[in-house]
């Protein structure tokens, strides 16, 4: 999938019947999902955006292989909402309160359950860079490194 540009001042918060529908309007990653059963409610997409950082919050109403990558020059993290299931991410096993780190311009694959939602931040890698030198004057993989993980 084509991956859509991030402009500042973007904000979008939408359903959609089909999860088609919501691929053509994210912005930033680059999606390759199969949904593997059919949804009970509508998909929701939400995302806002500013020149250092990109909100975004997903709700499937079914299955989902999820493969792709996340935003291009930043680094991303997520949290499931309240009451989504457990899951694999990346080979990693992901409760309700993990934290996922993803990687550095890397990849990720998943296999979700209905009802999945998830919270993302993606914030800019040189925003980061800059507080871990200025504020700690450390290099910012003292603090992280390039790969993903998956924290408890």
């Amino acid at each position: 999938m084509k991956q859509q540009e991030v402009t500042p001042g973007f904000r979008n918060r939408q359903t959609f019947p089909l999860f088609e529908q919501l691929v053509e309007a994210v912005r930033g990653w680059e999606l390759d999902f199969r949904q593997l059963g059919e949804a009970s409610f509508p998909f929701l997409l939400e995302q806002y955006a500013t020149p250092q950082m990109l909100y975004s919050r997903v709700r499937f109403g079914s299955r989902f292989h999820q493969m792709g990558g996340p935003v291009a020059g930043f680094r991303t993290f997520a949290l499931q909402v309240s009451g989504s299931s457990d899951f694999q991410w990346c080979g990693l096993p992901v409760k309700h309160h993990s934290l996922i780190v993803f990687p550095a311009g890397g990849e990720f694959e998943s296999v979700t359950l209905p009802g999945f939602a998830v919270f993302t931040l993606s914030l800019a890698t040189g925003l980061l860079e800059s507080v871990a030198e200025k504020v700690f004057d450390r290099h910012l993989t003292d603090f992280l490194s390039s790969g993903g993980f998956v924290c408890d």
